[in-house]
């Protein structure tokens, strides 16, 4: 019996002793409790809308190269920071993402948050190929006596373009805009057939239309002209305008500000690593009509952009 309760207790002591140093050659590794956590990135809009789509092209990125796994959730209306039970999880999990437009984040930066942003998406002026607007200024300096102007405007560019318009259409000489809130199919229709001289809406809910000469890009909202693959480039409104200061939408991922500290060195060497210098994402921009602009800031990283060639 005693013979029997001695191998016991050698047997138990040698598993033991087994299992740390298995456990110490993991974390020898580099695989840490804090690496093995699943992240979560939370979308706050549809599965397949924009902000999703432009999330979920960089998620293999994340996939391949972190060493936990990635995934993303879909919760329209709600975010990580409004009220609530998602409010809770997003500051006591360092592992769980906001994703989506986060350009009121990049605007105003939180010091407790970091910013990795891969895509801006401007707005664009637009007519039908036969509309009497060639340019922005047919659109914003009419001939004398010209009526006001209506032009539809998507409910994802309204706010940018209330902002644009309130500060043009002070200036003397330029014509009244009026903007009338259009969901994007109707709009479209309209402006295709004539029956709206002009619609302002994301580059990426008009670059199909452009590329198949269903409309014609008047100028992109930018101080910079946009390419769109098959298509060519739209000018920038600062072509016309040098002292215009537009506000895009940017599109990335968002991190608390108890995120691991191994975590964030990982993301931000992948950001400077794979995505600054991505082809495959720079052509992806081309193809959907975005700006590819990566940038990394927020607390504790200096704010970097894309190295400009």
């Amino acid at each position: 019996m005693k013979a029997q309760i001695f191998t016991i207790t050698v047997l138990t002591l040698f598993l033991g002793m087994h299992a740390v140093a298995e456990g110490t050659m993991e974390t020898a590794a580099g695989t840490t409790t804090e690496t093995r956590r699943q992240a979560t990135i939370h979308v706050p809009a549809d599965y397949g809308s924009t902000p999703d789509q432009l999330v979920r092209v960089i998620l293999p990125l994340l996939q391949e190269n972190l060493p936990f796994p990635v995934s993303i959730k879909n919760s329209p209306g709600v975010s990580p920071f409004s009220a609530g039970p998602e409010s809770s999880a997003f500051s006591a999990n360092g592992h769980t993402w906001l994703g989506g437009n986060i350009s009121a984040f990049l605007e105003s930066p939180d010091s407790e948050t970091r910013i990795f942003t891969v895509f801006e998406v401007p707005v664009v002026l637009a007519a039908a190929p036969s509309s009497p607007l060639v340019s922005f200024p047919d659109f914003l300096y009419p001939p004398p006596g010209a009526p006001p102007l209506d032009c539809v405007v998507s409910p994802a560019a309204l706010s940018i373009e209330k902002s644009t318009a309130q500060r043009i259409g002070t200036d003397p000489g330029t014509r009244h805009i009026r903007l009338m809130e259009s969901e994007l199919v109707s709009g479209l229709e309209a402006t295709i057939q004539g029956k709206a001289p002009c619609m302002a809406a994301l580059s990426v809910e008009l670059t199909e239309m452009m590329r198949i000469g269903k409309l014609k890009g008047l100028a992109v909202l930018s101080t910079v002209p946009l390419r769109i693959e098959g298509y060519g480039a739209v000018p920038p409104v600062s072509y016309w305008e040098n002292d215009y200061s537009p506000k895009p939408d940017y599109f990335g991922i968002l991190l608390p500000e108890n995120t691991p500290r191994e975590t964030l060195d990982m993301i931000t060497a992948l950001w400077k690593n794979r995505i600054f210098e991505s082809k495959e994402l720079a052509s992806y921009a081309a193809e959907r009509g975005l700006v590819f602009n990566p940038r990394i800031a927020g607390h504790d990283t200096a704010d970097r952009t894309l190295p400009q060639k």
